[in-house]
């Protein structure tokens, strides 16, 4: 009898299962790193569930987890499925002993919400610009064309106008994707899933974006993507995990970027053929007359301040105020005050003009510098996620808030 209930003890024994779950990891250890999540308590506390019928569980989580108690877990396993020699317990142990360490997820996916956030503020910038740029380029249109002499320049400039429109239609579309693109990623990296459905998600998303891609009017967008789509997205869905499906993702990003780059550099080109020259004289032509007439008087006031300037010095004693000099520099400057009243708005319209047009190029090239960032930033992200680090953000930030203030001082400009 005895005998029997020693044997039904040793088999209750027999399947034991520590379950060990980390939601953080020692800052000291991991050079500053806490790897901060929350799914992996909740993964060792449902395996526990799990194999709590037959098994006896034990569970470590994050603040008792550290290494001295695992040992002794490990240890006590060990002890109490030990039976004999060491060949015996290392079968026991290996068949009969369940141990699982849920950490794997905060080990290959850091936090990319930074990247996330700064990939959206590029997007809301850039989107921001380009409407504020293609209204307020038509209204320079409109402006030189009410000088007849110069319809063929207000074309010129109109054109312009309808590519910015064309352009902030097209890159809300896109960067839009390229933001929710950034987004997904992000999710995946909060939920800490590193599972075939991560890498579907990936690929999903990549999908999502060419799709983007191809419902705008960036030459060749949709064709020359579509040719290596396919290829890619399948090396994507056969990636083995988040970081080799974001890294498996990169060349088709790096695609992306090129195509709009070569966009941009277009529309530079297009917004510089419009010179500063042609809105100067299209806006000063027809107050040509009265503009001469304000130069000669600037040119006057100079001359007799000079020849006040000397009446008044020493040994000279002539009085300014009886002076002809004097006296007519005293009509030439009320002269120029009265002048004032239609020079200052004709001054303004052509700051404002100016401005306008400098910012438009200025949008465009920051925006291109911003893609190129972008682009590098991704495959920071790609490394990143593969080296368990905080992908690099910094210029990507700094970029979003230069198109920012840009479409601020655009939107002004209306």
């Amino acid at each position: 009898m005895a005998a029997k209930k020693a044997k039904r003890s040793e088999a209750k024994v027999k399947a034991i299962s520590l379950h060990i779950g980390l939601n953080a990891v020692s800052d000291a250890a991991y050079g500053g790193w806490t790897g901060p999540l929350s799914a992996c308590e909740f993964d060792a506390n449902d395996g526990g569930r799990r194999e709590s019928e037959g098994h006896k569980s034990s569970m470590l989580l994050t603040k008792k987890s550290a290494r001295a108690n695992v040992l002794t877990g490990m240890r006590g396993a060990a002890k109490a499925l030990s039976s004999g020699n060491l060949h015996a317990f290392i079968r026991k142990l290996c068949l009969a002993s369940l141990i699982s360490v849920s950490v794997a997820a905060c080990q290959s996916i850091p936090d990319v919400s930074g990247w996330n956030q700064a990939t959206k503020d590029v997007t809301g910038a850039v989107t921001m610009g380009f409407n504020n740029a293609a209204n307020v380029n038509g209204d320079v249109a409109r402006r030189i064309g009410e000088t007849p002499a110069f319809a063929d320049q207000a074309n010129r400039y109109l054109e312009v106008a309808k590519a910015l429109t064309t352009r902030a239609n097209d890159y809300e579309k896109l960067f839009g994707a390229i933001s929710d693109y950034s987004g997904s990623l992000a999710s995946i990296a909060r939920a800490a899933e590193n599972s075939q459905k991560t890498v579907d998600s990936v690929a999903g998303s990549v999908n999502q974006l060419v799709g983007a891609l191809g419902g705008t009017s960036l030459a060749g967008g949709g064709f020359e993507l579509g040719k290596v789509i396919v290829v890619e997205v399948i090396k994507i869905k056969a990636a083995h995990d988040f970081a080799d499906a974001v890294q498996k993702a990169d060349p088709v990003i790096g695609q992306i970027a090129e195509l709009l780059v070569k966009d941009l550099s277009d529309l530079q080109r297009a917004v510089s053929i419009t010179k500063d020259e042609v809105i100067r004289e299209a806006i000063e032509k027809p107050n040509e007359s009265r503009l001469k007439y304000r130069s000669a008087l600037e040119r006057r006031r100079t001359l007799l301040q000079a020849t006040v300037a000397a009446a008044i010095t020493p040994p000279q004693t002539g009085s300014l105020l009886n002076s002809d000099a004097g006296i007519e520099l005293a009509r030439v400057e009320q002269s120029l005050r009265d002048a004032d009243a239609w020079y200052k708005p004709v001054r303004d319209d052509l700051d404002h003009s100016l401005q306008v047009r400098a910012k438009s190029e200025e949008l465009v090239i920051q925006t291109g510098r911003a893609v190129q960032a972008w682009r590098a930033s991704h495959a920071s992200v790609a490394a990143a996620i593969k080296e368990r680090r905080i992908p690099e953000t910094g210029r990507l930030e700094a970029l979003a808030l230069k198109i920012r203030d840009l479409a601020s001082e655009l939107k002004k400009e209306k």
